[in-house]
């Protein structure tokens, strides 16, 4: 066991010197102000254009859905799902929330999204690209193997390394959206609602599981699961490295 830990202490050493974690964070903090002084004006553009009263707008909707809960002919799933947007319009009106106004939690979750199909992978793939194969040019591999410490020791200290990378990249890119939007978006809206629990089948839309939780039990809920997409790739880049490795040594 203390071997094993004297290797991922290690493994992560070796990654830390690389500097590569903190070209990361650097991209973060050059890309998140962009993001967040567009976001800005995106809202004060809207703000000139739609002059009109938000709160009118919201108990306008709130009693359109109200009067469609006595329609017979509406399906009860869907008035299930109007039950929910009517209780979350109505928290926008007790709670004085214009939903149309940004905020940092707001902004974390747009970030995080958009980032989840290629800026997060990038940035975890600068990391595990060259875990395995960058042994050999440095000339550490050969010390490795005639260490008396199984090669199933070796790669599962560089898979926990490279677990330990991705989490703080997560951890790290939530921070960093949150703190920053947080200076011009305000740090509220924790406990705003969101709906979840829609389920596509097809072309339909299932909406009998729908609920509502809060903005901060969702942004935790969608950390999670980017968190076990990047994982995935990680693992991919992992196995690439070592074939990579495996295919010099042969050739």
């Amino acid at each position: 066991m203390a071997n094993l830990l004297a290797l991922i202490q290690n493994e992560t050493l070796k990654v830390w010197k690389k500097k590569r974690f903190a070209v990361v964070v650097l991209i973060l903090l050059i890309l998140i102000p962009v993001f967040v002084y567009a976001q800005m004006k995106i809202a004060q553009n809207s703000a000139e254009k739609f002059k009109t009263d938000w709160r009118a707008e919201l108990q306008s909707r709130i009693t359109s859905n109200t009067n469609a809960l006595s329609n017979d002919r509406i399906p009860e799933e869907w008035k299930k799902w109007r039950r929910a947007l009517i209780q979350q319009l109505q928290y926008y009106l007790d709670h004085d929330i214009n939903p149309q106004t940004p905020n940092a939690v707001t902004f974390t979750r747009s970030f995080m999204d958009n980032s989840v199909t290629l800026f997060i992978p990038l940035m975890v793939l600068a990391i595990a690209s060259d875990l395995v194969s960058s042994e050999r040019s440095t000339g550490t591999i050969k010390m490795l193997l005639t260490r008396p410490v199984r090669r199933w020791r070796i790669l599962f200290s560089k898979l926990a390394t490279l677990t330990l990378y991705v989490s703080l990249i997560i951890v790290t890119t939530v921070m960093l959206s949150y703190l920053i939007s947080g200076l011009v978006f305000g740090y509220s809206g924790w406990g705003a609602p969101v709906f979840v629990g829609f389920q596509v089948n097809g072309a339909d839309v299932d909406t009998s599981s729908v609920h509502a939780v809060s903005q901060g039990v969702y942004l935790l809920m969608q950390a999670g699961l980017i968190w076990f997409s990047a994982m995935v790739v990680a693992i991919i880049a992992l196995m690439v490295s070592v074939l990579v490795r495996t295919l010099r040594r042969v050739s």
